[in-house]
């Protein structure tokens, strides 16, 4: 049983303050992170026709629609803490004119059974949860996941290139609680919760990094 800190943490809504979430998808374009960076980490995750593929942290759905859009006899569940994100979500979805199931919970406590999904995707989500939560949450994802079910976990990481040497400032900014991130504690993170084959895919923006993961196919002992 997780500790009542990780149960009960504070949330923290993806633009910090609850008026703000209308401004997300604007937020994250003028970022370079809009559906052009949704559809890349879509393609990655490979979804295939009748696999179960569940987004922790939906938030306004652009993820899980872009998944749906690419594959559409997959079932994606899109789930998120943040009711306010969510009826924006159920409302592109209507307008899309497609299903997909969106759900209110904790990335710490998925309404999901045991072993129910193919795929599991978190998208700039884990930078908010502080680290015993987060641990929670990777193990959430493990748990849901099939034996050999893949996950694609995308946050923050270590700044690359030109801009590896500010490494100790970004992760001193404490911008939430990213600061494992920004000093590689990402990968040591989904090995602690369970998972085998961890490694960094992909980087953009020299500091979004790509982490796959996949659920041992065989329990460990």
């Amino acid at each position: 049983m997780e500790s009542r800190a990780a149960m009960e943490h504070e949330f923290i809504p993806a633009m910090y303050f609850h008026p703000l979430t209308r401004f997300l998808d604007a937020a994250l374009r003028l970022m370079g992170l809009g559906e052009g960076f949704r559809f890349a980490i879509a393609a990655h995750l490979g979804a295939q026709p009748g696999e179960c593929i569940v987004d922790i942290g939906a938030g306004t759905g652009t993820l899980a629609l872009v998944v749906k859009g690419l594959v559409p006899e997959a079932t994606v569940v899109g789930v998120d803490a943040d009711a306010r994100a969510l009826a924006i979500a159920l409302h592109k979805a209507a307008r899309a004119g497609v299903e997909i199931d969106f759900r209110q919970a904790r990335a710490e406590q998925l309404p999901l059974a045991d072993a129910s999904c193919d795929r599991a995707v978190s998208s700039l989500v884990f930078h908010h949860l502080p680290g015993e939560v987060r641990l929670a949450a990777a193990r959430e994802a493990l748990r849901v996941l099939k034996p050999g079910g893949r996950m694609l976990l995308v946050d923050f990481g270590p700044l690359r290139g030109a801009l590896a040497p500010f490494n100790r400032v970004a992760a001193a900014l404490r911008l939430e609680h990213s600061r494992d991130n920004f000093l590689g504690r990402l990968p040591p993170l989904l090995e602690e919760a369970g998972f085998e084959n961890v490694r960094t895919v992909r980087v953009v923006q020299a500091m979004v990094h790509f982490v796959e993961a996949t659920k041992p196919a065989v329990p460990r002992p």
